[in-house]
């Protein structure tokens, strides 16, 4: 839909399955712009806006005509294991908004 959309993640539970989001506009979008909510799963996994690198926790990766949003709890970069989240259809670049924390602060992710 045209306007701004989110899409919440509330528990982190590896292995659980894969969201598929089918209507995802990234920041270049000119008729609106989506977030992942992803504040919640940051939180509990020790996330600080001030001194982490968000991309430690998370990254989003094109794959054919897809993107995939992963999930790193141990926020350690490379070194740790992402677990994918999220399916975003039809996103294959571009930047998407996350919101990082309870008083909806954005930081934004490149699709890698």
């Amino acid at each position: 839909d045209a306007g701004t959309d989110t899409f919440g993640f509330r528990l982190f539970d590896p292995g659980t399955g894969l969201d598929t989001i089918t209507d995802f506009q990234t920041v270049e979008n000119v008729n609106g712009t989506d977030r992942l909510d992803l504040s919640e799963l940051l939180v509990d996994a020790g996330y600080n806006t001030l001194t982490d690198v968000l991309t430690d926790f998370i990254q989003v990766i094109e794959g054919g005509s897809d993107a995939t949003v992963s999930f790193n709890s141990a926020g350690n970069g490379g070194a740790g294991t992402y677990v994918d989240i999220a399916s975003l259809t039809g996103v294959t670049a571009g930047t998407i908004n996350i919101l990082v924390d309870a008083v909806a602060a954005v930081e934004t992710v490149a699709v890698a």
